[in-house]
């Protein structure tokens, strides 16, 4: 299975090949891989996949192999309260990104995207057209 089988076309796809060429490195924390297992479950997400259930746990398990892996202290985590914060579920995404000092965070979480003015926050397409 080609890591980028979990999203065959697109952007995604795109993303993911260059990062199987090593354009870019990624860092995870285990609350964003869980974050990714979870939007995976979600029915509207898995009518898109062409891989089963056991095979989206492989990837999971690939993906924690071959990215950078961040523990996060959650007494670090973000005051949920921070003005800019829309959804405090969010902080320890944002502390994974200040704490590896990462050039981006790569989301498509309207929450997170407002903060772009304060934090290096992409889409996916513009991270996408970075590559190209």
């Amino acid at each position: 299975m080609g890591i980028w089988s979990i999203v065959p076309q697109g952007t995604p796809a795109r993303i993911i090949g260059a990062w199987q060429h090593a354009q870019f490195k990624v860092v995870i924390s285990s609350y964003i891989l869980d974050e990714i297992k979870k939007v995976l479950s979600y029915p509207k997400v898995r009518k898109y996949l062409t891989i089963s259930e056991d095979e989206v746990e492989k990837y999971l398990t690939l993906v924690q192999f071959f990215t950078d892996s961040l523990e996060i202290d959650t007494s670090l985590f973000f005051d949920p309260s921070h003005s800019a914060l829309r959804d405090k579920k969010d902080s320890p995404i944002l502390a994974t990104l200040v704490l590896s000092q990462a050039d981006y965070l790569v989301t498509g979480d309207k929450d997170l995207l407002v903060l772009k003015e304060h934090y290096p926050i992409l889409d996916v397409a513009s991270f996408a057209q970075l590559l190209d």
